[in-house]
């Protein structure tokens, strides 16, 4: 961890920006009543971009809901953070961003993701099953 924020001058960032970059809802989804919620799958695919020159990390997830084998619905999102004090991550030239912060953009991202997903899906399956909240460590390929 950098020595800077041991001395309690930690991360400081902004949310600038937040995209539903494609949604997709199958009548499926709007027709499925009873249903085993155990059977409802959501599969997350994610990354982050760091753009430095801009201090801004911005969170791209993907998310995919199926039931017994057949896709419901898709929801791709990106989530960009401004990182406010970003040259506090910087040493000997080398960006070093600790993974207690990558983990709490991406569990913002995911969040809002969620919240999103539940809008547009409104009066369906997925919209009465929403994502579970998970771990941002459990979101595998996200953090560098």
């Amino acid at each position: 961890m950098s020595d800077s924020i041991e001395q309690g001058l930690g991360p400081s960032f902004k949310l600038t920006g937040f995209v539903i970059d494609s949604f997709s809802l199958e009548n499926e989804a709007r027709h499925v009543e009873n249903i085993d919620a155990d059977m409802l799958l959501y599969h997350h695919q994610g990354n982050a971009e760091i753009i430095p020159p801009k201090k801004l990390i911005r969170i791209k997830l993907s998310v995919t809901a199926e039931y017994e084998g057949k896709t419901l619905g898709k929801i791709v999102t990106q989530t960009e953070f401004e990182i406010i004090n970003f040259e506090i991550f910087i040493n000997n030239e080398i960006l070093n961003i600790p993974g207690e912060l990558m983990s709490m953009l991406v569990g913002l991202a995911y969040s809002t993701t969620r919240g999103a997903l539940i809008a547009k899906s409104e009066g369906t399956v997925l919209a009465k099953f929403p994502m579970p909240v998970v771990s941002p460590s459990r979101l595998i390929g996200i953090a560098p």
